[in-house]
């Protein structure tokens, strides 16, 4: 992407949830073809599981005990799929919270160590505590030493290149609604509002 095209998109300064892993460039596209085949599979799911559940509707309506049963049974189901699969385990709990610049077309942070121009990056991001992270998959278009008396840091760029479209309307989402809090509350109309 051009620096004309990463700017279609807002941008805010946050706090969010972000861990990585550096990739080379075959596992970089390993890895992206992986996590497309598992969206794939988890929206077939979600397809047979509406499915599943129209059926059972229609079963409870005539057979009201067994309809209950069947909801019990797929529930128990969905909790033993869900621990095998569970998006909340070992990699949520390794992602540091840090500030973050974020549009739906990349992210800069900060941080002690540099990366190179060209780093392939998947990255999780979570943007809110109870939320499992978003998977994201970018490269590193800029890095920049940063000095001052007390620190030496860098500021490094990330343009995403691939990121599941329902991920990407959560982002722009969720930097629309932080954008949208933080006008209200600079023009003090934050009082009138529930968030």
């Amino acid at each position: 992407m051009d620096s004309v095209n990463r700017r279609n998109y807002f941008r805010i300064d946050d706090q969010l949830g972000l861990s990585y892993q550096i990739l080379e460039a075959e596992e970089y596209r390993q890895h992206q073809q992986a996590y497309r085949e598992l969206r794939l599979r988890d929206h077939q799911l979600r397809e047979r599981e509406h499915r599943i559940h129209s059926g059972i509707r229609n079963v409870q309506i005539k057979y009201p005990d067994l309809g209950d049963i069947l909801i019990l049974l797929n529930h128990k189901i969905d909790q033993i799929a869900h621990s095998f699969n569970d998006p909340h385990s070992a990699e949520s709990d390794e992602i540091d919270s840090r500030p973050v610049n974020i549009s739906a077309s990349g992210i800069a942070f900060f941080q002690d160590s540099p990366l190179g121009h060209n780093t392939c990056l998947e990255m999780s991001l979570t943007l809110y505590l109870d939320q499992q992270p978003l998977k994201l998959f970018g490269v590193v278009v800029d890095c920049i030493e940063q000095k001052t008396a007390e620190i030496e840091h860098y500021k490094i760029s990330v343009e995403f290149d691939y990121i599941i479209e329902e991920d990407r309307d959560e982002l722009v989402h969720y930097i629309m609604k932080q954008q949208n809090l933080a006008l209200r509350k600079n023009s003090g109309l934050d009082d009138d509002f529930e968030t």
